[in-house]
């Protein structure tokens, strides 16, 4: 692929037009759109992401009583298709009615966790557990 640059840091238009045709009559558009498809998650890394995201949320959701509403929330780099390779996957736990358990669910969570890092045929393996207490 050519794409002409006629300064360092700069696209004129022309060059661009010049190098290939367009399909959307956008010549920077394609390319950008090119760009993206290119360097954006494969299909399987991010379906895989999202089974992980699924599996913790459902460790989570049986490890609370059913009256306490506690639900788990994907949100930064997975959801928004930025993140690297070794990437994390950040959730956040919300609790929309029941009794409080603002000074307990992590001791619980890391218990459950815990007890399925030593389950082997869990569907994905479960390590380096870890509490990192934020208040935002």
């Amino acid at each position: 692929m050519y794409l002409g640059i006629t300064r360092v840091g700069s696209l004129s238009v022309a060059d661009a037009e010049s190098a290939q045709p367009s399909t959307s009559g956008r010549p920077v558009d394609d390319r950008v759109d090119s760009l993206i498809s290119r360097i954006r998650p494969a299909r399987h890394s991010e379906e895989r992401r999202y089974r992980v995201a699924q599996y913790v949320s459902g460790i989570i959701a049986r490890c609370f009583l059913a009256d306490q509403e506690v639900q788990a929330f994907m949100f930064g780099s997975v959801p928004l298709k930025t993140y690297l390779p070794d990437g994390d996957i950040d959730l956040s736990v919300f609790q929309s009615s029941g009794n409080s358990l603002r000074d307990t669910w992590t001791t619980k969570l890391c218990s459950v966790l815990e007890d399925e890092q030593r389950d082997p045929y869990a569907s994905f393996r479960v390590r380096d557990v870890q509490v990192i207490h934020a208040e935002v």
